[in-house]
This record gives C-alpha cells, structure tokens and sequence, in this order.
C-alpha cells in the first residue's frame, strides 16, 4: 500500500515538473521568436534600431528552450514508465 501511494506521488510530482517547464517555455518561445527577427534584421543591415546582441539573445534563448525540451521529454519518459509499471504490476489509483 504504501509503495502504491510513493509510487503515485512520485507520478503527480512529476506531471506538476512538467506543467511548470511547458509555462517556462511558453514564456521563452515568444522571446525566442523576437529575438530571432531581430538577429536577422541586425545581420542584413536593414535597420539602425536591431541591437547588436541580438544574436546572443537568440542564442541563449534557443539554448534554454533545447534544456527545457530535453528535461519534458526526460520527464515525459519517466511518466510513462510509471504508467507502464502500474499497468503491469496491477495498481490502480485510488480516489477519496
């Protein structure tokens, strides 16, 4: 019983993980998508206002939305492997 209840705790927390990367990464795509304009806009010239650390930004930005892709994906992984053991071990959860 009590490795039953470790077991879905281990699942929920993990799903929690999991909503607050996809929120942090809804956060980053749109600045990811700016930045990427305004490393293009700086690269050809057409424009005084691009900053020239545009690039970097995009950069970081694309570097940080890679780690947060990999750890959804490690985590996404893990839930499914605890979904696959409780299927196969026969746990089912229970509602109070």
């Amino acid at each position: 019983m009590e490795q039953s209840k470790t077991f879905f705790q281990k699942q929920l927390t993990l799903q929690q993980e999991l909503t607050k990367l996809n929120e942090e990464r809804a956060k980053i795509i749109p600045l990811l998508n700016k930045a990427v304009d305004e490393c293009q806009i700086f690269l050809e010239g057409k424009s005084w206002d691009a900053k020239s650390d545009a690039c970097d930004r995009k950069e970081k930005a694309s570097t940080k939305l890679k780690q947060i892709d990999d750890q959804i994906d490690a985590k996404q992984s893990k839930i499914v492997a605890i979904d696959s053991t409780s299927e196969a071990i026969g746990l089912q959860k229970r509602i109070d």
